[in-house]
């Protein structure tokens, strides 16, 4: 397993990119569960439309709880806390990967709630794999992977063949960075020590493009399964 994924990974040229966590003043949430927003109210809070509707709310609350109905689109709103617009909010179905097809060789149910269903039976190492059609200079057909490896602490130590990779980004967030690069003339791995690196994205000499993500990415938060989205549909 770690020879496997260490032949996935690594770069020649290193891009380090900080991961972008949304501002304070807007809000992703999924729609047909319970949730709570970082806020609280002193007497009052509600939520509505951009078409002015209402949605939900309430008084007095630390934190804020919320439950909107299953949606099949995203939908946009406003929270107003005690009066005032405090944040935007985009509320999204749960099956936000729907549509996007791929060969997953583990079981997770995680995956199947977000709209994947191609698996097989807790085969390891776990891998999510689509492939992308692709024409070179003379016009000829090939097809690129995007590989996304859900890694497991036993994967680590992960040993990094720099001559197989053209760049590499790093989401950097120092609260939830659960993974460490280390480069030096000695040696090139990835480790599963908290270092403020929270995923990795490699691209291979012959196209493939690698998410590496840590043990603990959490595929019940909404603005990880975003990140999984906008990178599977690049």
């Amino acid at each position: 397993m770690k020879k496997l994924l260490g032949t996935m990974l690594f770069a020649i040229c290193l891009m380090a990119m900080a991961v972008e966590l949304p501002p304070r003043h807007h809000i992703n949430v999924w729609s047909g569960k319970e949730q709570s927003l970082p806020f609280s109210a002193q007497t009052e809070w509600r939520i509505e439309s951009d078409h002015g509707r209402f949605l939900a709310g309430g008084g007095a609350a630390n934190p804020i709880n919320v439950s909107f109905p299953l949606l099949t689109a995203k939908e946009t709103a406003v929270l107003f806390i005690d009066g005032k617009k405090t944040a935007s909010i985009t509320i999204y179905p749960q099956k936000l990967l729907d549509g996007i097809t791929g060969q997953i060789n583990c079981r997770r149910d995680e995956l199947e709630a977000i709209g994947i269903k191609q698996q097989t039976n807790g085969i390891r190492p776990c891998f999510f794999i689509t492939a992308t059609p692709k024409f070179d200079r003379i016009g000829i057909l090939s097809y690129a992977a995007k590989i996304v490896i859900f890694t497991d602490r036993r994967d680590f130590p992960i040993k990094i063949n720099p001559a197989d990779w053209t760049e590499i980004s790093m989401g950097m967030n120092k609260k939830k960075g659960g993974l460490s690069v280390i480069l030096d003339e000695r040696e090139q791995l990835i480790d599963n020590t908290p270092s403020g690196v929270a995923w990795i994205i490699a691209h291979h000499v012959i196209g493939d493009k690698v998410i590496l993500l840590p043990p603990d990415f959490d595929l019940q938060n909404i603005d990880n399964v975003l990140f999984l989205k906008k990178e599977l549909e690049k």
